[in-house]
Order: structure tokens, then sequence, then C-alpha cells
């Protein structure tokens, strides 16, 4: 029956054991290959950050070349003593004023043709509305006095970046916008300063320049000799908690097509949030891509570099995929390989195993039998499974016991002494009767948690009947020891008799009164026995002397606990008896000797060896006085109280 329950619970193991293996196995799998997928990730991150990084200096570059063209035309003499007369006059000298302008006129004429050579110029500027792109100048009411032909100038559209040039002197940027004519529009205002050097910091117009960006902006956004199929480079940004897409985008989604900037699912909306390239982000068709931004400086557009995560993990997914073939079949292999081997060499296992319980069961048989405890092995039914010889001899017991009842083996002592055993949570050392002897024996119980007998008891009595002898023997020893002394210190120290007795008695019962734990009072108790053993090293005359002490002689006589200590130095003791007896002329004031110890420093058996010595002393007679009253000694205690004694002792 065990070796059946020892077979299944080997092949259930193994089980387990098999199963935890291809788990950790596959585990381990996935992890390998998630690995590979995060680096192959971080790959594609670094592609396009380098991507957006170049395009997003192309562009930065254009727009300073652009802001250059324009800040030289506004730095031109021309137009700024053309503006300055105008600002000058207040439109009042036509004649010098029409004289300038067709300066101006041919100035704007060439300078459009550099800025915007995509644009057909005539040869004249005037007022009219008819085109979204050209050069227009300002006065220094912001209002236009020239522009080139057919520039139609929304000027609520300007507002922000006329006043932006205006307050901070700088060439400042036209945002993005959709004209009325529903076609992208972008630009830069330009600052005109007085001509006069003292008056350079005054303002008296601007240059505008709008541009078409889909002439010269996007094209720096265009797939330009790219490995890749599905890139794309967007200009975005933020207004309103909308991300605004300000460059063509694919299929039939227009320039500033708008998705919320909250959208968790969305690429531009995340990377412009600072989000970093993974997977499971969509762009606004939909279709899941890897994306990067770059912030254009100067401007409040966000460029994006993104590409189509199919294309661009296609080689990481064959990769993964092969990876992961190959590493499963491998794990299932060994896992097969395992069980064949196990199943193989199942039946060694069993024999071997069998030999081993075969073997052990002999070694605990020869041990059983030869050990000199008793043991016995009882079941909830107080029959008895198991016997050793050491037992059987001590009970002289011949015949077959197992299955037998205890009562029927044992005396009613015996057993009883077993079951309160069974039943103490202390030492279980009890006196048991063996055919007839009483012996002393220390008894041990194991409950049996496994196997066929589980919740049998097994006793185990290992006698100590000649050790408890030999220790009450040591004891009574020692106890004859400290009598001894106690005598000589009365001998030596006549007028003191029976102190040390008399002091024992009143520590008990202090001690008790204040619940001191039993092995606490025993030390106190052979405190108080040897706290006067010192006395032995101080001379007769002194402590039999009737009349005054001098002050070498009290000196010496307060030496006697240095002596104690030193007499007592080489015993060994339970507890601090050294220590209480040390520290028993102490005061809780510091005035005691000899460390002059104070309060919590002074052990609590100490001040009750104190307060019971001094009220021995007092209540007892001296060849020189008669002993006190109880209440008078009790009452020159409480006066000391606090100062020199425990209060509560």
């Amino acid at each position: 029956m065990t070796m059946l329950k020892t077979q299944k619970n080997t092949t259930l193991i193994a089980i387990i054991l098999l199963s935890t293996f291809v788990l950790l196995g596959l585990f381990l799998v996935m992890q390998y290959v998630n690995k590979e997928r995060s680096r192959d990730l971080m790959d594609w991150q670094s592609r396009l950050s380098l991507l957006a990084e170049i395009r997003s200096v192309e562009i930065e570059d254009y727009l300073q070349d652009k802001k250059k063209q324009i800040n030289d035309l506004a730095s031109n003499q021309t137009i700024k003593l053309f503006l300055s007369t105008h600002h000058a006059s207040n439109n009042q000298d036509k004649d010098v004023l029409s004289g300038q302008q067709a300066h101006v006129r041919n100035l704007l004429i060439a300078a459009t043709q550099k800025i915007i050579p995509e644009l057909k110029i005539s040869n004249k500027l005037n007022l009219a509305v008819e085109s979204d792109y050209g050069l227009a100048v300002l006065n220094s009411q912001k209002k236009i006095i020239l522009s080139s032909r057919g520039l139609s100038v929304e000027t609520i559209k300007l507002e922000r970046a006329i006043s932006s040039a205006f307050d901070d002197y700088a060439v400042s940027l036209v945002d993005l916008y959709r004209s009325v004519n529903g076609r992208p529009v972008f630009g830069f205002v330009a600052p005109v300063m007085h001509i006069q050097a003292s008056s350079a910091q005054k303002i008296v117009g601007a240059v505008v320049v709008l541009l078409n960006p889909e002439s010269g902006l996007y094209n720096l956004l265009k797939n330009r000799q790219t490995a890749t199929n599905t890139d794309e480079t967007l200009l975005a940004s933020v207004k309103n908690d909308r991300v605004i897409y300000a460059s063509p985008l694919k299929e039939k989604y227009a320039v500033f097509h708008q998705i919320s900037k909250n959208n968790i699912h969305n690429a531009t909306a995340q990377v412009i949030s600072g989000g970093a390239v993974r997977e499971g982000l969509k762009d606004y068709r939909g279709v899941e891509v890897l994306a990067e931004s770059r912030s254009i400086s100067g401007t409040p557009w966000i460029l994006v570099q993104k590409i189509n995560a199919k294309e661009a993990l296609a080689e990481s997914d064959s990769h993964q995929q092969m990876l992961l073939i190959i590493f499963t079949v491998l794990v299932l292999f060994v896992a097969a390989t395992f069980v064949a081997i196990w199943r193989h060499s199942t039946s060694v296992r069993l024999e071997k195993l069998k030999n081993e319980v075969e073997s052990h069961a002999a070694i605990l048989d020869a041990i059983a039998e030869n050990i000199q405890d008793h043991l016995l092995l009882v079941n909830s039914k107080q029959e008895v499974l198991f016997m050793n010889t050491s037992l059987k001899d001590a009970l002289d017991i011949q015949q077959t016991f197992v299955g037998r009842k205890l009562d029927s083996l044992l005396s009613k002592e015996t057993r009883g002494g077993l079951l309160e055993a069974k039943n103490s949570d202390t030492l279980n050392v009890k006196q048991l009767e063996m055919n007839g002897e009483n012996r002393v024996y220390d008894i041990s119980i194991v409950t049996l948690a496994k196997g066929e007998h589980a919740n049998s008891l097994l006793y185990v009595l290992h006698d100590i009947s000649e050790l408890k002898q030999s220790q009450e023997k040591r004891e009574q020893l020692a106890k004859g020891i400290i009598t001894t002394l106690v005598k000589a210190v009365d001998m030596h120290d006549p007028y003191c008799a029976h102190h040390s007795e008399r002091t024992r008695e009143v520590v008990l019962e202090i001690a008790k009164e204040m619940d001191l734990p039993e092995e606490r009072i025993e030390s106190l108790e052979m405190a108080a026995l040897l706290a006067n053993i010192g006395k032995l090293n101080i001379p007769k005359e002194i402590l039999t002397k009737l009349d005054p002490l001098t002050k070498d002689e009290a000196k010496e006589l307060r030496k006697n606990v240095d002596y104690a200590i030193d007499i007592l130095s080489e015993l060994t003791f339970q507890g601090p008896v050294l220590e209480i007896i040390s520290q028993k002329n102490e005061y809780l004031d510091g005035s005691g000797y000899p460390r002059g110890l104070e309060n919590e420093e002074i052990l609590l058996e100490s001040m009750i060896l104190a307060v019971a010595n001094a009220f021995v002393a007092m209540a007892s007679s001296r060849a020189y006085r008669e002993g006190m009253s109880v209440k008078e000694a009790i009452d020159i205690l409480l006066q000391k109280a606090g100062n020199q004694y425990d209060r509560h002792v």
C-alpha cells in the first residue's frame, strides 16, 4: 500500500514538474520573443527619430531663408525712406510720396520674383483683391498701402503676426490658415524701422509676405530616396484641444483635418503629447503606425514622422514567428524526451526505492530495539500499535501486544501519568510504576501527521531516575553550603544572628505580594541569604563595637558588599544574584553605594532587598539598643520613600 502511494506521489510530482517545465519554457520563449520585438521597436524609433530630425532641420532652414529674405526687404533703405516719409507727412505731401512710390513698386516686383518665384508678376502693384499669395506693405497704422497684383489679404488672420512683429521688433510667422478660396497660406511679417538712426527703434510700417506652402514647404515633407513605401511626414499643431493637420494627407483627407488631442489611440495626438514609438497607435485613416515627432523651432508646428506598422515590423514578425516555432518545438521535444526517459527508468527507480525502504526499515528496527528509551505507539482507540524491547522488558510483557488495549498492559497509575503528560503544556517529568518499581521519566509525545497511522501518539519515555537523584543531592549540598555560610556570618557577627534568615522571609512575602515570577523570587531569596557574606572579611571588633564607628571603620564596613561579590564571584547562580547583592545599598536619589545608582538603574529585586534589610535591622534588637516596633520601622521607611527606598515596595 505504501509503495503504491509512493509511486502515485512520484508520478504526480513528475507530471507537475513536467507541466511546470513546459509552461516555464513557453513563458521564457514568449519573453524572448517580446524582447526581440522591443529591440525592433527601439530600432525603428531611432530610424524615425533620425528622419524626423533631418526633415525638421530642412524645414527650419527653409523658414530661416524666407525670414532672412523678408527681413532684408524690410531693411532696405528705399522701403524705410518711403514709410518714414509716409509716417511723417501723414499722407499730405502727395508729390514726395508719389516719387518714392515708383521706386518702392519696382523694389517689390523684384523682391516678389525672388521670394515667391512661382508667382507670375506684372509690372504693376495695386490694391486689387484677387490672389492669396504675394507681398504687401503696411503703414504705421497697420493698414495696407501697397501690395502685389491681385493679393487678397485677410487681415483678421494676420492680426496676431502683425501685432507680434510691431511689439517684438522682429520678424513674426503667419501661421498656416485656410483662405476664403480654400487654399493653405502662411507667411511672415517684418517690421520696418525709421530711416533715421536716432529713431531706429520707431516702427513706421511693415512688410508682409504670404506664401503658398504647396510650392515650397510641402515639398520638403515628401518621401525622398527612402526604401519604405508607407512612410509619411506631416505637419500638425494644437489649437483649443484639437490637433490640426497643416500639410497634405493621403487618400480623402485634406489639409486642416482635425482630431481630438485626447484621442489615446491616435499616433499624432500621442507623439505630440510626448509619447514614443509603440504599437497599437493608429493614424488619421485608422491604420496602425509607428510615429515620432519633432517641434519646428520658431513655429507652433510639430513635424510627425510615421510609417505603417505592418511594413515596418514585417521582417520582425517573420523572424519572431520563426523563433516562436523553433523554441516551442524545442521545449516540446525536451518534454517528450523527459517523458520517455522517465517511463524507461520508472521500474528501476521503484526497485531502488523498495530496497531503500527495506534498508531504512531495518535501520529503524535496529534503533528502536536497541535504544534504552521506552517507545510506545498508541492509536486514537487506545490500542497499542508498537512497543520496543526496552519497554517490553520494563513491563515484563511476554505475550503479543499489538492491537491490545492500553489498560490491559499498564497499571491505572501509569496510564494516568501518560494521560497527564499528553494534556500538559509544560515539561513532562512523571514518576511511573514499571513492573512494581517507581521510576522517573522525561516524557516526549509526538503526533504522527502522515501515513497509515496518522493521528497516533508516539510516547518516548527517557528514564531520568538517576539524574533526578543526583540533582536532588546537588541541591541539598548547595542548600547545606549556603546554610553553613549563613551560620558562619551569624557566628562572626553575633549581634546580627539570624538576620539573613529573617531578611529572606521578608523579601519572599514582599515579592509574592508584588506578583514577581517564580524564577525572580528564587534569585531574590538566594541574594537575601548571601547578602551579608562579605561581613566575614570585616574585623569582628568593628562589627561588635558599641561606640560610634570612626570614619575609617565606617568606610571599612561599607566594603562588605565588595567582599561579598568577591567571595561569591566563582559560583554560578540561576539569575542575577550577584547584581542584586551589589545594588542592595543603592538609593533612588543616587546617594547610596558603591556606584551611586539611581531610579531605573537599580534592579527591582535590589529595591526589595534594601527595604527588607533595613526593616529587619530596625525591628531586631542589638546589644546597644532594643528593636523597634513594626509601626515605628515602617514609619521611618515611609519617611525615606521616594529618596532612598521605592514607595511601592
